[in-house]
């Protein structure tokens, strides 16, 4: 994942809504490294997520100073799954998905 300077957008959050509304599991989240790269977790640590098509957000949260309640960094449209504009469809077996550019 890239902010909007280019470089790798660490500790943002990534979650993963799946589009078919019936589905009955935890919406699949991820939180990116230093490199920007981030591993999906489902039910366990890094197990991934379901086949299926997902619409996704990404939010950043930390404080400014340690006495304000921490806010995302990222820009608001990125944390609605309506507004996102962030559509995957993941498949079995392994997915590597291209950066995702904040914007």
């Amino acid at each position: 994942m890239l902010g909007q300077d280019g470089k790798p957008l660490e500790r943002a959050i990534v979650i993963f809504h799946p589009t078919d509304t019936s589905a009955k599991f935890p919406k699949p989240r991820g939180t990116t490294d230093a490199e920007g790269k981030f591993q999906l977790s489902t039910y366990d640590t890094s197990d991934g997520a379901p086949v299926g098509k997902y619409k996704v957000t990404i939010e950043q949260w930390f404080r400014d100073n340690p006495d304000q309640a921490p806010t995302n960094h990222l820009p608001p449209n990125l944390a609605s799954e309506s507004s996102s504009g962030i559509e995957i469809q993941l498949t079995k077996g392994p997915n590597v998905l291209g950066p995702f550019k904040v914007r």
